[in-house]
């Protein structure tokens, strides 16, 4: 269904392009005491984000909800 493939695009394309980024700059540093990435890690990281938030925008163009033209459980 179109949900499910909702649901399946934030799992391996989303996710995978965002959460490295929270985990090394945001939230390792800050809350767990891991070292900071170098500036050239940081850099791959944001190129990795602006990849994958253009698929999301590419993906998400011309549909009212991630599922189609109602609200649904992957639009949460």
């Amino acid at each position: 269904t179109k949900v499910d493939a909702g649901l399946d695009f934030n799992g391996t394309v989303v996710r995978p392009g965002l959460i490295p980024a929270l985990i090394e700059v945001a939230a390792g540093p800050k809350f767990f005491g891991k070292p900071a990435p170098s500036e050239e890690r940081k850099q791959e990281l944001l190129n990795l984000q602006v990849q994958t938030l253009t698929k999301l925008g590419d993906w998400l163009e011309g549909k009212l909800y991630v599922g189609g033209q109602k609200l649904s459980l992957a639009d949460f």
